[in-house]
């Protein structure tokens, strides 16, 4: 059977979070992961942290884990059907974002068990954490075990891409903006990336133009769009307000490198 002939692989959900500071200079930063050569999807690519939704990941218990989130309006947000079956496939991509972006870039957006705001001298517990969660020990029992809630409400809802129908591997992914903590510091895990580092999106996305190796054009439309923002505040609050329409490149425009340099719909006035 040829390639061509083949039905398209169905898309795994997915949710990547593009974590932002603010430069000093003005602007905005993004942190980026480097894929390593040996990955199955996408070696070698500057991508955000994000992976695949888990059926635990709208599990009750992390549910509960999470009490600012409100996944009724979040639902809202994301276009999902009304009703229970909506409502538990909008946390579970929330909550795989917030787990994600720990695993991969040790960053936890979330609080202490009485709600409090995470400290500087809260590292040594986020990292045991994070060592239990990459060791394979579930991740509602990681956060009762070192007393952390999650705090997935800080996530912003601003795109969603569908992989190609010809490739081999698919996701149907959700990107989400969050501020870095300031009281943490991003690390990249081994098994995860060769390297994590704050870029100027702009800069990134000029530098590897035309080389959808090293940036994905999810990666490049979104470092495109934040680019032209002054601020973080400004990045949230535009890009969060924006409608929010899927893309699904096809398989022809990929081939001929006709590919989109900024979401759908209008840029603001």
């Amino acid at each position: 059977m040829s390639v061509a002939s083949r039905s398209p692989v169905v898309p795994r959900p997915a949710a990547t979070v593009v974590l932002l500071r603010d430069h000093p200079d003005g602007g905005v930063e993004v942190y980026l992961l480097r894929r390593p050569g040996r990955s199955s999807f996408a070696p070698h690519a500057f991508v955000f942290p994000g992976g695949a939704v888990d059926a635990a990941d709208g599990d009750d218990e992390l549910l509960g884990l999470a009490p600012g989130f409100d996944p009724e309006t979040a639902r809202t947000r994301m276009q999902l059907d009304s009703g229970e079956r909506g409502r538990r496939t909008c946390a579970a991509h929330h909550v795989a974002a917030v787990r994600e972006v720990f695993e991969e870039a040790g960053v936890l957006l979330g609080r202490d068990a009485d709600g409090g705001e995470l400290a500087p001298g809260d590292a040594e517990r986020l990292a045991a954490a994070r060592r239990d969660l990459l060791a394979g020990t579930a991740f509602a029992p990681v956060l009762v075990r070192h007393r952390l809630q999650l705090a997935p409400e800080v996530l912003v809802y601003v795109a969603h891409f569908i992989t190609p129908a010809m490739a081999p591997k698919r996701f149907d992914t959700r990107f989400f903006l969050a501020r870095a903590p300031l009281v943490q510091a991003a690390a990249v895990h081994p098994g995860e990336a060769t390297e994590g580092g704050w870029y100027p999106p702009g800069e990134l996305s000029e530098r590897h133009r035309g080389d959808l190796t090293a940036l994905m054009p999810p990666t490049r439309i979104i470092c495109n769009e934040l680019a032209e923002h002054a601020s973080v505040d400004a990045a949230l609050r535009d890009l969060g307000t924006r409608p929010v329409s899927a893309v699904l490149f096809a398989p022809a425009d990929v081939s001929a490198g006709r590919l989109p340099e900024r979401l759908p719909g209008p840029a603001p006035g």
